[in-house]
């Protein structure tokens, strides 16, 4: 993923890196990923998610079964893409 944090990539819409034992996505993704509108990160190793990703302005579509997270509650992630956005973005703190 952080071959993608790049300007190059900035009109990337949807991206699908499920099954890739991918472990942490990068913080910049939300900067250099302004248009992605669908994430689907499953069947990964990740065990948390950058809360600033609960503040991308496109992203409609995320999604992360299959990963051990630990910080988002089964419930949450069950509930979709919404309630995923929405706890992110109620535990950023900024700066």
């Amino acid at each position: 993923l952080n071959e993608l944090c790049r300007s190059d990539f900035n009109s990337l819409e949807v991206l699908d890196v499920g099954s890739n034992k991918i472990d942490k996505v990068p913080i910049a993704l939300v900067h250099f990923l302004p248009n992605l509108t669908t994430l689907t990160l499953t069947n990964n190793d990740l065990v948390s998610l950058p809360s600033l990703l609960g503040l991308h302005k496109n992203l409609k579509n995320l999604q992360v079964d299959g990963n051990p997270l630990k910080q988002i509650r089964r419930p949450i992630i069950e509930r979709g893409s919404d309630a995923i956005m929405l706890y992110l973005k109620e535990k950023f703190i900024p700066g």
